[in-house]
């Protein structure tokens, strides 16, 4: 029979039954399909933004291209249904390979399945169909092989996975950083758990691991834009300030937790007792230490701190549930960890699972119940753009919804501006938000980019300002969006 690891996974999985729509909630996965759809028409990588009339001739760096093109194959061949199940489908594996990869080091079972459910918790805050959920599994992946690779379990094999990983990542997201980050501070960390070797081996570790070091490093090259790719993500972590503003990217706020949150919080308070008791080694604590204090700074940076600090976390729990529970109890947890160890089959089992779950998703769901935008984009919003389209030539559209309109309406309509802050910049981007909050000045804004129409969230100060202007009338509102033309 299956381990009891395999039904986490599966009933992680079955979520997709009950809540399909989540993972569309960000405007930003109409914008991916978008330009993936520009590349297919194109059958090449734009050198220039094609989803903005604003700056359309200006050089454009897709570095979530792979992403793009293959999310838009698996909508146009398979459906979206199929897309939201493979988007759980990575949610479900990330969470079920970190949770056998404690198994494997030892942890009781019970503990394993707590920490395998928790990190699910804070996963679910980007259970989303963006590139961003393939770092959290690739940066999984990653700890496992590099671990196994230093301590010389399969070494070829793992390695060879490590820059497999890399080279499909770096096309993917600009995650790939945060897995060479984690190869330094591990290997560190590796080394002065071994420093007390003769210096004859202990050479011989650093030459081989700063070999490999190098080699993870260069196959990130391989991308259509060379170290330009790496410019651009440096420029976006030390210099971009647009980017901060995003609530990603904001500092945890503990008075409204959300799962990330609340397993950094979790953390915070374990993390005494993993220093006090010692169930750590050097090439856990070092990283762990590291991404805490980025932790800190932004949010988005504790779903990186979880699959790193998860581990020395089981581990004394481990260790101090053995010195508090009776040992008859402590036995029969034993029992159980070894027979979730000798589980026959596991991958048959999930493969199974997966299966039929998935063939369950797609016969029960359809396009006409599944859409892009399901949360602040009404189908009649839709019904009146389409039939309107000469009105929209040039319009101003909330960046909410801006990916909404592309998935929908590009090429016929594209957009002044979107999420992409990397491309638009600090000085634009600025300008844009300061005009969406109807600062001083905006009315010169709008003539400056000779906007012909509004498409706004509903209760932004923009609407409000546009309703005081007599050359700007309402041609539609619903709930969550209303429609101007001048």
């Amino acid at each position: 029979m299956p381990g009891l690891i395999i039904f986490l996974g599966a009933l992680l999985l079955s979520l997709v039954l009950i809540k399909p729509q989540v993972v569309l909630y960000d405007q930003g996965t109409g914008r991916h399909l978008a330009m993936g759809r520009a590349i297919w028409a194109n059958t090449s990588i734009p050198v220039a933004d094609p989803l903005s009339f604003t700056y359309a001739d200006r050089p454009y760096l897709d570095f979530e291209w792979l992403f793009d093109i293959t999310s838009y194959y698996i909508l146009v061949t398979y459906g979206l249904p199929f897309l939201i199940f493979v988007t759980f489908l990575i949610y479900s594996a990330s969470v079920t390979l970190f949770t056998f990869h404690l198994l494997r080091q030892r942890i009781q079972v019970f503990t394993c399945l707590s920490f395998g459910f928790l990190l699910s918790i804070a996963n679910y805050v980007h259970l989303l169909t963006r590139p961003v959920i393939f770092t959290y599994l690739f940066l999984i992946l990653i700890i496992i092989a590099w671990n196994n690779w230093l301590k010389k379990r399969r070494p070829r094999l793992s390695f060879a996975l490590i820059l497999t990983i890399f080279i499909i990542w770096t096309n993917i997201h600009p995650g790939f950083a945060s897995g060479l980050v984690y190869i330094a501070l591990a290997s560190l960390g590796y080394l002065l758990d071994n420093h007390k070797q003769h210096w004859p081996k202990l050479r011989k570790q650093i030459r081989r691991i700063f070999i490999a070091g190098v080699l993870c490093g260069l196959v990130t090259l391989l991308n259509p834009y060379f170290i330009r790719l790496h410019e651009k993500i440096l420029y976006l972590v030390f210099k971009s300030k647009t980017l901060g503003l995003l609530e990603e990217s904001l500092p945890p706020d503990f008075t409204d937790p959300n799962g990330a949150t609340l397993f950094f919080m979790i953390y915070l308070i374990s993390l005494p007792f993993i220093l006090i008791s010692k169930r750590y080694r050097y090439s856990e604590l070092i990283p762990m230490l590291a991404m805490t204090y980025f932790a800190f700074k932004s949010q988005r940076h504790i779903l990186l701190l979880a699959p790193i600090a998860l581990l020395p976390m089981a581990r004394t729990l481990d260790y101090y549930l053995k010195r508090l529970l009776p040992s008859r109890l402590l036995k029969k947890i034993d029992q159980f960890t070894l027979l979730e160890k000798k589980a026959k089959k596991q991958w048959l089992w999930g493969t199974g699972l997966a299966l039929a779950i998935g063939i369950s998703f797609l016969s029960i769901s359809s396009q006409k119940n599944l859409r892009i935008g399901v949360s602040n984009f009404h189908p009649a919003a839709k019904v009146f753009i389409d039939s309107n389209k000469a009105n929209f030539q040039r319009p101003i559209i909330s960046s909410v919804l801006a990916g909404n309109i592309l998935y929908y309406f590009h090429p016929t309509i594209k957009v002044p501006f979107d999420d992409r802050v990397d491309f638009y910049g600090d000085k634009i981007s600025y300008q844009f938000l300061d005009a969406f909050s109807a600062k001083p000045g905006t009315e010169n804004f709008l003539n400056n980019y000779d906007f012909d129409s509004a498409i706004l969230h509903r209760g932004e100060p923009l609407e409000r300002l546009l309703k005081t202007l007599p050359e700007w009338t309402v041609c539609y509102e619903d709930k969550n969006v209303i429609i101007f033309t001048r």
